[in-house]
C-alpha cells in the first residue's frame, strides 16, 4: 500500500506539471535563460538542431538578458522512478511465481539528476551534473563540460572558438553524434545491458578529465583537439568524483574531432565526420607496469531535416578499436596479444 500511495504521489506531480507548463523545454534552467523551448534546440533528445549546436558552441552562454550573469542561477534537476516485478524471483532462477508479488520493488527515485547548466559570468558556460544512483544510494560527478567561448571572423565569414574543460572523450562534440550521445538514452539500473563497447563509447566515463580546444568556421568546418588523464590521482582526481577509477590510463590520452557540415537549404544539413582517442590501459585494475595500447577511430555522419510539421534525423556511427594487448597477454588476461573490435 505504502508503494502504491508513492506511485499515485509520483503520477500527480508530473500531471501538475503537464497542466501548469505552456511550452515543452529540455532543461529548465537552459529554457529560462534563452526563452526558447526544447524543439528549438532539440529534434529528439539528445540531437541538437542548428541552433542547438550554436548555443552549446558557444558555450552555453545565450541569453535573453543583457547582464554579464543570470540573476536567477541556472539550476535544474531530473527524477527518475523504477518499479521491478519478479514475480517470486530472488535470484534470476526458480522457484518463480506469478502470483508473488512480495519481491517487486518500487525505486522512488531510481535515479536523480542535479544539473547547474547555463551561463556562468560573460563568455563562461558550464554543463555540470551530479548524479544520485536510488540503487546504490550513492553521489557522482555526471557529466562536466565547463567552456569559455568566442566569436570572430576570418575570410569575412563568422568563426566560433572556444575552451573546454570536461571529463569525457566526445562530450564536447555539438551533433552528439558519438555513440555516449546514442540509443538507448535512458537505461535502467537493474536491468542487463551489453558489455562489448569500444572505450570511446562510454568506456572513459568517470574515467578521465581533460581540456581542449575547438573551432567551427562559417557553419562547415569543425575541429576539436583535447587531451585526457586519469581521475585516478593529481589534478584530474574530481573529474571522477563519487565514480571508482577503474579504467587507469598511463600518461595522456589524445582525442581529436574533424567534421564537415553542409547546409543545402533552410531545412536540411548533412554532417560527414571522424573522431578518435589512443590510449596506454593498466591491465586487470593495475595502476602500474606495463599497458596495453587501445586505438579507437570513429566515423559518423547525421542528416537532419527539420519543418513544420516534419522532422527527420538520420545518424550512422562506426567505430574500429585496435587492441595491442601485450600487457593482459602476459598476464595470462587474454588468449592472443591483439584483438580488433567494430562497433555500428
Amino acid at each position: 500500500m505504502k508503494d502504491f500511495n508513492k506511485i499515485i504521489l509520483f503520477l500527480l506531480s508530473i500531471l501538475y506539471l503537464f497542466l501548469t507548463s505552456n511550452n515543452c523545454y529540455a532543461l529548465p534552467s537552459f529554457a529560462r535563460q534563452t526563452g526558447m523551448s526544447c524543439n528549438d534546440c532539440h529534434t529528439v533528445f539528445p540531437a541538437l538542431t542548428p541552433a542547438g549546436r550554436d548555443f552549446k558552441l558557444g558555450g552555453y552562454t545565450q541569453s535573453k538578458s543583457n547582464t554579464l550573469y543570470e540573476t536567477l542561477p541556472p539550476i535544474a534537476a531530473g527524477v527518475a522512478l523504477g518499479y521491478t516485478v519478479s514475480k517470486g524471483l530472488t535470484n534470476g532462477i526458480a522457484p518463480y511465481n506469478a502470483a508473488n508479488r512480495g519481491t517487486d520493488a518500487l525505486d522512488l527515485p531510481s535515479g536523480v539528476a542535479l544539473y547547474y547548466a547555463g551561463r556562468v559570468y560573460g563568455p563562461v558556460g558550464a554543463w555540470i551534473e551530479v548524479d544520485y544512483d536510488g540503487i546504490g544510494n550513492a553521489f557522482s560527478l555526471g557529466m562536466l563540460d565547463i567552456r569559455i567561448a568566442e566569436t570572430t571572423k576570418i575570410s569575412d565569414k563568422p568563426f566560433t572558438y572556444g575552451i573546454t574543460i570536461n571529463n569525457m572523450p566526445t562530450m564536447e562534440d555539438p551533433w552528439n553524434s558519438s555513440a555516449m550521445w546514442g540509443f538507448p538514452y535512458l537505461t535502467s539500473p537493474v536491468a542487463s545491458a551489453s558489455t562489448i563497447s569500444s572505450m570511446i563509447d562510454g568506456g572513459f566515463m568517470g574515467q578521465l578529465g581533460g581540456f581542449g580546444a575547438y573551432g567551427y568556421w562559417n557553419d562547415t568546418i569543425y575541429l576539436a583537439l583535447s587531451v585526457y588523464r586519469t581521475t585516478l590521482n593529481g589534478i584530474t582526481e574530481p573529474f571522477g568524483a563519487g565514480m571508482t577509477t577503474t579504467t587507469v590510463v598511463s600518461g595522456a590520452v589524445p582525442y581529436w574531432r574533424l567534421a564537415i557540415n553542409q547546409k543545402f537549404d533552410k531545412d536540411q544539413t548533412f554532417m560527414i565526420g571522424t573522431y578518435g582517442t589512443v590510449a596506454s590501459i593498466y591491465p586487470l585494475g593495475a595502476s602500474s607496469g606495463a599497458t596495453d595500447m587501445y586505438t579507437d577511430i570513429a566515423v559518423d555522419t547525421q542528416y537532419q531535416y527539420i519543418s513544420d510539421p516534419h522532422i527527420i534525423t538520420l545518424m550512422a556511427t562506426w567505430i574500429h578499436e585496435t587492441q595491442s594487448l601485450d600487457a593482459t597477454f602476459r598476464a595470462g588476461g587474454a588468449s592472443n596479444n591483439s584483438d580488433n573490435l567494430n562497433t555500428f
